[in-house]
């Protein structure tokens, strides 16, 4: 910043500096970004974000080959637990619709439909994470596309286009871990919902049911406190971790959790 040019002066306010980084051996994307805004009184504040995720792109490597045989073994046991609620209990169920007076076709099928409801949602979660899926891939593959025309140590016209690129890979990475986190917690519901057939396997599924409403009346009053908290989190904390309600949910989450690193900068910004 200082050899080329006169970058930083007098009335500069901020310098961000990005410094993108790949392992082709790992397929693995590094971001590191760092910015520094610069007050009245020239205090420098510095606030940084590392972005990091696998593209997955390489087939050959171990963590695609395992990503592929868990995803294949996933829409395996979907299609296992639909067939078994459309061949076996729908058909059995249709049969005795239609032998009852007032259920004509259409209403025996969507009597059964209704009745497996949570059936046919997780087939749609399956097909909404494999879209999601296919989304993030075929951005992954136009990032690795562009690595040709990024110099390593330059900075060209491409480059911008290329951090931009590296921004929308990000996110549709988190998207999909989003999804495929809700979808597995969907997948071991629906397992567990599974074991019904037999008491004694039945007995976590059974407890979970009675105790829902209590459980849900706690889950009410950790969700006020937890907003509560958030809110006292940004009024008394005005740094990044806390300068938004979801930033600052985020972070009392993360300190319930045990999680949460960075007690040294809420200490020198405690309230006195």
């Amino acid at each position: 910043l200082f050899k080329h040019g006169s970058w930083l002066d007098s009335a500069t306010s901020q310098v961000n500096i990005q410094v993108p980084m790949f392992s082709r051996q790992l397929g693995m994307f590094v971001l590191l970004n760092i910015d520094f805004k610069i007050d009245d009184g020239g205090n420098w504040a510095e606030n940084h974000e590392i972005i990091a995720f696998e593209t997955h792109t390489d087939d050959t490597s171990k963590t695609s080959q395992t990503i592929t045989t868990l995803r294949v073994l996933q829409i395996c046991y979907v299609l296992g637990a639909l067939f078994k609620c459309i061949v076996f209990e729908g058909r059995w169920q249709y049969n005795t619709l239609r032998g009852q007076k007032g259920y004509s076709r259409c209403g025996a099928i969507c009597s059964v439909a209704h009745r497996h409801s949570y059936g046919l949602l997780h087939m749609v979660l399956s097909v909404a994470w494999s879209v999601v899926y296919i989304l993030y891939d075929d951005e992954c593959i136009s990032l690795v596309s562009q690595l040709k025309y990024v110099v390593h140590g330059e900075y060209n016209e491409f480059t911008p286009e290329f951090l931009s690129t590296l921004y929308k890979v990000h996110q549709a990475f988190l998207l999909y871990q989003n999804v495929t986190v809700f979808f597995l917690i969907f997948s071991y519901v629906r397992f567990l919902q599974f074991t019904n057939f037999h008491p004694k396997m039945a007995l976590l599924s059974r407890v979970i049911a009675k105790a829902a409403p209590a459980l849900s009346f706690f889950m009410i009053m950790v969700m006020i406190l937890t907003v509560g908290f958030a809110v006292i989190g940004m009024v008394s904390f005005p740094f990044a971790d806390f300068q938004s309600f979801g930033a600052s949910f985020q972070s009392c989450g993360m300190i319930a959790l045990g999680l949460y690193g960075n007690y040294d900068v809420l200490e020198k910004l405690k309230p006195t």
